[in-house]
């Protein structure tokens, strides 16, 4: 078995060889637009007591930062891990590392995490700093500094608000059931990070989470023999929204992705309970656009595109589906939402629910994203060319910086709010800036080159 420490030497060697070698593949025009992204944020980081960080938007006041996975500074030690291995300078790995230095200094001083969502919070900055871990010693003894169970179990509770003890069948931290801050992303950090968060002898996290999710349930009428669930966000919340990030889609996927990690026997109700969250998709899917409504009640004729309320996210759930049933009809399902967006030739045709978002979570970028996974998955060379054209369509947004240093850097002015279009601010991090967009620019780069990139969120099934 592979300790971190040999992971780490045999990454440091790979590095310095790469770094060497001629015959590395040669610069595409996606590496070089990324440089440019990793140049802006160099303009703008932020060195604390501990390390670096990026605040959320350059230019507001420097002391309020933010170590989340969503828009902090999370998202830009990932990108600049995958700059490392896409690129073989060391210079980017500095920058991660101190990177992630702050976030583990921030963890400790925290306490007890009263957010320990994957977006938002503790499982999001533990995500991070393990996927440095797995490919570099130089973070290793960052995992055991966070101390990541000794924060995450003081936190949580059983359904009915008392603490949480081993041998408690159910879990919950807080009343979200979603992918976003609540169980169902937390759900995704534990199983793919058991090897920290599992207690010794003790049952998998994990599956204490999916039967506090099966308790939260929300039967929908039906026809006989054909089970449908749905979820909602928290009970205090008016609105259900059943796409991935705050609803049935992202509930559904986690239930599938922990049915596949216990197996047909074990994980059977998980399964059960995902394939009726996702017959309930389908029953509320406009056929001929794969689109489902943003929210319920008075939403019903609002539709959304990205990962956060449309297709882009709740193939997701389909795709993870396809994977564990062995059912192709699955990837069918995959491969119409991705023809849907195909259709729409996105990179000239801004809907109502597309609107000037560059992001990974609502906007341009998680799109293209997510049609250059499916191109890869299903070998389909026109889900690559709409991708391309979405990023060509990203790049020519983007604003330009001649830097101080010299180099020239790239940012992008985006609307994150669908009701204030005006309100246009350049985000650091993953979901709603230059981060999560340099990511896709690293994956486009990859594919061009046949090489393979490092990171990989909880939340992907790809």
């Amino acid at each position: 078995m592979r300790t971190l420490a040999t992971v780490g030497a045999a990454y440091a060697i790979a590095l310095t060889a790469r770094a060497q070698d001629p015959s590395r593949p040669p610069e595409t025009e996606w590496l070089t637009a990324a440089r440019e992204v990793a140049h802006w944020l160099d303009s703008v980081e932020v060195g604390t007591e501990a390390g670096l960080c990026w605040p959320v938007v350059p230019g507001e006041d420097p002391r309020v930062l933010d170590r989340n996975l969503y828009s902090g500074s999370c998202g830009t030690v990932l990108f600049m891990l995958e700059m490392s291995t896409s690129t073989g300078e060391e210079r980017y790995l500095d920058k991660a590392i101190a990177g992630v230095d702050d976030i583990v200094a921030f963890t400790v001083a925290e306490g007890e995490a009263i957010d320990c969502g994957l977006w938002t919070g503790l499982a999001g900055r533990a995500t991070t700093v393990l996927a440095m871990a797995k490919v570099t010693r130089r973070a290793a003894d960052r995992v055991l500094a966070m101390g990541v169970g000794a924060r995450l179990m003081p936190a949580a509770r059983t359904p009915d608000g008392s603490d949480w003890h081993p041998g408690d069948r159910c879990i919950a931290w807080g009343d979200s059931t979603d992918i976003i801050s609540g169980s169902a992303g937390i759900g995704c950090f534990l199983l793919a990070d058991a090897e920290v968060t599992r207690p010794r002898g003790g049952p998998h996290l994990a599956t204490a989470v999916g039967r506090t999710l099966l308790g939260r349930a929300i039967e929908v009428e039906s026809a006989p023999g054909e089970r449908m669930l749905k979820w909602n966000m928290t009970d205090a919340f008016p609105r259900l929204m059943p796409n991935f990030s705050h609803g049935t889609a992202g509930v559904s996927y986690f239930l599938a992705r922990l049915a596949e990690t216990l197996g047909p026997e074990e994980g059977k109700p998980f399964l059960d309970a995902a394939l009726a969250g996702a017959r309930y998709l389908e029953s509320i899917t406009e056929t001929e656009t794969c689109l489902v409504m943003h929210h319920e009640p008075e939403g019903e004729d609002l539709f959304y595109i990205g990962w956060c309320h449309g297709p882009t996210g709740t193939a997701r759930l389909y795709r993870q589906l396809a994977i564990v049933t062995g059912d192709d009809a699955w990837n069918d399902k995959v491969k119409a939402a991705a023809n849907s967006l195909v259709s729409m030739n996105l990179a000239e045709n801004r809907t109502p629910g597309f609107w000037n978002t560059v992001g990974q979570c609502c906007g341009s970028a998680g799109v293209a994203s997510f049609l250059l996974s499916a191109s890869e998955a299903y070998d389909e060379p026109s889900y690559r060319e709409a991708a391309d054209a979405i990023i060509a369509d990203i790049l020519e947004r983007a604003t330009i910086h001649a830097l101080p240093n010299g180099t020239r850097g790239r940012s992008w002015m985006q609307a994150e709010h669908r009701l204030q279009p005006e309100f246009l601010q350049a985000q650091t991090g993953h979901m709603q800036g230059a981060s999560g967009i340099g990511l896709l620019l690293l994956h486009r780069h990859a594919i061009e080159t046949g090489s393979t990139t490092t990171v990989r969120l909880p939340d992907s099934p790809w």
